[in-house]
C-alpha cells in the first residue's frame, strides 16, 4: 500500500470513529464511443472527500508531502491540472456555511495541517508566498499520531 493510500484510509477511519459522516469521492469516468466501441475515460473530481460535522458540510482534498518538500502553491493549487480543485473548494466555501480546504500530511515531519481554502486564497492574493510549510498555519498543524479531528476545522 502506498503511503498516500494509507493516509486516505486513516482519514476515513478517524473521522468515522468520531461519529461524523465522511465519504471518499471516487475518480469519475465518462462514457465515450470510439469506432462504435464504448470506452470509459477518466474524469478529474473536484476534491477527494466530503464530510458532515454538526450540520455543516466539509469538503477537502488530501495531499501528502514527502522528502521535506513544501506544498508548492503554483504546482499543487494553481497549475492547469489542479486549478479545478482549488476553484471547486473555493466555490464550496463561498456558498455559505461549508468548510473547504486541503489536508496536508507532512510525511517526514510527522505533521498534519488543515489549510482552509479561504485563508489560502488570502495568502495567494495578499502575499508573495510561493509555498506552504507546517509553520505557515501553526494553529492548524498537529502531530500525525493524533486523531484527525474534523470538528476542529468547523469551529474556527
Amino acid at each position: 500500500m502506498k503511503y498516500w493510500e494509507a493516509f486516505e484510509r486513516r482519514i476515513v477511519h478517524d473521522i468515522r470513529l468520531s461519529g461524523h459522516f465522511i465519504t471518499r469521492i471516487p475518480t469519475g469516468a465518462r462514457v465515450i464511443k470510439i469506432g462504435g466501441a464504448v470506452q470509459f475515460k477518466g474524469q478529474k473530481t473536484a476534491f477527494d472527500f466530503a464530510a458532515a460535522v454538526n450540520g455543516r458540510a466539509v469538503f477537502f482534498d488530501a495531499k501528502c508531502m514527502t522528502s521535506g518538500e513544501r506544498f508548492n502553491i503554483r504546482s499543487l493549487v494553481l497549475s492547469p491540472k489542479k486549478i479545478h480543485q482549488y476553484q471547486a473548494l473555493l466555490d464550496a466555501a463561498q456558498s455559505g456555511g461549508a468548510v473547504a480546504g486541503y489536508l496536508i500530511w507532512w510525511f517526514n515531519e510527522r505533521l498534519i495541517t488543515f489549510v482552509d481554502v479561504l485563508k489560502l486564497r488570502d495568502l495567494i492574493v495578499n502575499t508573495e508566498v510561493k509555498s506552504i510549510t507546517p509553520e505557515t498555519f501553526p494553529s492548524k498543524t498537529y502531530p500525525d499520531h493524533l486523531k484527525i479531528d474534523v470538528s476542529k476545522w468547523v469551529t474556527s
